[in-house]
């Protein structure tokens, strides 16, 4: 066990909150990296569908593209991968949000590649 590692379950034993804020902000990092290429492959078919069909749509795709990125945040923070699956969920609820209201305004339906990076 390094040094990091024993830091910071000793952290999350002294703060447990901690360990959610960073769950949270590691999985919103994840998301952001990964929004553009979940949009590309979501935009299209969401033209015609309501907010709960987009979420599904968008909570699939995502799923299939998060996990990989997940990893690579949890490497370059230096982080265990025991972290991995709270990460990937908190990433999932983060950019479905995203990309609901993405696909529900106008700007981003009409063109894929208007998405902020």
């Amino acid at each position: 066990m390094n040094i990091s590692n024993l830091t910071a379950k000793l952290l999350t034993i002294l703060f447990p909150w901690r360990q959610t804020h960073l769950v949270d902000q590691l999985g919103g990092e994840a998301a952001r990296e990964c929004r553009s290429d979940v949009w590309r492959r979501i935009c299209l078919r969401t033209r015609n569908m309501g907010a709960p069909e987009i979420r599904g749509y968008a909570r699939a795709q995502a799923a299939d593209v998060l996990p990989a990125e997940v990893e690579r945040v949890l490497d370059r923070h230096r982080l265990g991968h025991s972290l991995k699956n709270r990460v990937l969920a908190a990433g999932i609820e983060q950019i479905v949000g995203m990309l609901v209201r993405d696909a529900l305004s106008e700007p981003y339906s009409a063109d894929p590649e208007k998405i902020a990076a």
